[in-house]
């Protein structure tokens, strides 16, 4: 080989590296992009989750606002009435929980086996 040919040869190999870093740039360029889209569908996904939970929280603020609104509108005397309704109902199931506890087991509780001297009974 020559002078010539080497000095050609130097100048094509220099001629392919560029190449192949713009080659290189324009792939990194590509992939930016391709990400650049997807982000941009994140964020897209991510404000719209932003403004429901604003709605949501909006219309939680109004719901909490009509059930206050209908509290102050009721009178006392029914707000006092729904009070002691569900005291009553709340003070009978204690009452018979209590009294299912308390009583003593039915004779047909009675089950059949035995621990030594310990036998086994039904208490509902």
């Amino acid at each position: 080989m020559g002078e010539r040919e080497i000095e050609d040869a130097l100048k094509r190999l220099g001629q392919l590296t560029q190449e192949e870093a713009w080659i290189g740039y324009a792939q990194i360029l590509k992939t930016t992009h391709i990400v650049d889209k997807k982000l941009d569908k994140i964020d897209d996904k991510v404000n719209e989750a932003i403004a429901m939970e604003r709605e949501t929280t909006i219309a939680a603020q109004q719901m909490a606002n009509s059930v206050l609104q209908i509290q102050r509108s009721c009178s006392p005397k029914f707000n006092a009435v729904i009070c002691e309704y569900s005291n009553t109902v709340i003070g009978n199931q204690l009452r018979d929980n209590l009294r299912r506890w308390l009583s003593p087991p039915s004779p047909q509780g009675r089950c059949c086996g035995s621990m030594g001297n310990v036998r086994f009974h039904k208490h509902f």
